[in-house]
């Protein structure tokens, strides 16, 4: 299993798992977090890993949003949505 303990495999099912080596020289990260999502802490907490082994991170957090909430019209998922087009046009 992926997440067992000395699988080899865990950053493989969650990046929480990864080690600085692994993170390092990644490209540009954009990390949104939605505030009340159940993965909102975990995102948080990549993002700092992210930033702790030198890669480029920008962090955006939508208080009130729930997770998926780009896929339905709201002014956040607007807003989301043209972070991810300027970021992109940013980085490639």
């Amino acid at each position: 299993m992926l997440c067992e303990t000395g699988a080899g495999g865990r950053s493989h099912a969650s990046p929480v798992y990864a080690t600085k080596k692994e993170l390092a020289g990644l490209p540009p990260a954009l990390v949104v977090l939605a505030g009340m999502n159940f993965l909102h802490d975990e995102g948080f907490k990549y993002s700092n890993m992210l930033k702790d082994a030198g890669v480029p991170t920008e962090v955006h957090e939508f208080p009130n949003a729930t997770h998926g909430f780009t896929l339905k019209p709201s002014d956040y998922a607007t807003k989301a949505m043209q972070l991810v087009a300027d970021f992109i046009k940013r980085n490639i």
